[in-house]
């Protein structure tokens, strides 16, 4: 999704940690966050549970406790546009968090050249790298 706030394209795990409802179904609200179509968690583009309705921070201690937990983050992935093209790495593990900025995938010159025709689409495509029992 695109983070208005930072300005950049944000890689999100498509589950909320609340009760794994798909992200890619909810909606940016009026501050730019992304808000979890089940019970509109809200989510900055760090990941960061920012609202969660249910438990308002004008409310008791433990609701501010709850809204601050890590687990109540969404998993961010690092990620990078290079040559018009959106990538990231998909893992939520720390050792990987500048990798987007410190191995940067080749770099193809054509794909910025104006005058290079470049017609763009995208593919869904069952693939992954889980290796199922035999």
């Amino acid at each position: 999704w695109w983070d208005r706030n930072e300005e950049k394209w944000q890689v999100f795990d498509d589950k909320c940690p609340h009760r794994l409802a798909p992200l890619s179904e909810g909606r940016i609200d009026q501050w730019g966050r992304l808000q979890c179509v089940y019970h509109g968690w809200c989510f900055n583009g760090s990941g960061d549970c920012k609202f969660i309705p249910q438990a308002p921070t004008d409310g008791p201690a433990q609701n501010m406790q709850v809204n601050t937990s890590k687990k109540a983050c969404a998993a961010v992935y690092p990620s990078l546009v290079q040559n018009k093209i959106l990538w990231f790495w998909p893992s939520t593990d720390s050792q990987y968090k500048d990798v987007a900025t410190k191995e940067k995938p080749p770099y193809i010159p054509e794909l910025d050249d104006p005058s290079y025709a470049s017609p763009m689409g995208n593919r869904d495509i069952p693939y992954g790298y889980v290796i199922p029992d035999i």
